[in-house]
């Protein structure tokens, strides 16, 4: 119709407003760049991670690699949330050796609890069994929610009380050996 000597300019205006509309409603094919990152950077495999955390994970990592491999069907709008959410899996997905590191401390500690009070002087002992229900409830956290930093630091915490306990024969030998000196 354009250019022709026959159609009225009332008619080819409102041609091109359809047109225009009918590509206003197209969507955009979307850039899967993004969502090729966040899926590239991703590290390990299902055996590294507990198994709660990779079955929480895996929809978001199946999703991501369906889009990618349709990358055509999709809107920027729909890669960019696709993109956030696989990071968002991602961040809490939990290493099996944080959490087994973390049992292993527990299961000492608790050891130390039940069978081995009367080694320790009270202020050392009372600041473990602190630190043993501190990560207890990490752990539970680190299992339900992935919570991978603060049972990190209830980790480290349980572990440097255990550190600092202090041994009642060896302070009593030291003592002993101090006023021997004397």
């Amino acid at each position: 119709l354009v250019g022709s000597p026959y159609a009225a300019q009332a008619m080819v205006d409102e041609l091109a407003a359809m047109l225009a509309e009918l590509l206003a409603d197209l969507p955009l094919k979307g850039d899967p760049a993004g969502l090729q990152q966040a899926y590239n950077g991703l590290a390990g495999n299902e055996a590294d991670y507990t198994p709660k955390s990779w079955m929480a994970f895996l929809p978001y990592r199946q999703t991501a690699e369906a889009m990618l491999a349709t990358a055509d069907n999709y809107t920027q709008p729909q890669m960019n949330a696709a993109e956030s959410a696989l990071r968002k899996a991602a961040a809490a997905l939990v290493l099996q050796t944080d959490y087994a590191l973390l049992e292993a401390a527990l299961n000492e500690a608790m050891d130390i609890i039940l069978n081995r009070e009367a080694d320790y002087s009270a202020q050392s002992f009372a600041a473990m069994e602190a630190g043993y229900f501190a990560a207890k409830e990490a752990a539970a956290a680190l299992e339900n929610s992935g919570q991978a930093v603060e049972a990190a630091n209830a980790l480290n915490t349980l572990l440097d009380a255990m550190l600092s306990l202090e041994d009642l024969a060896e302070a009593v030998a030291n003592a002993n050996d101090i006023l021997g000196k004397a």
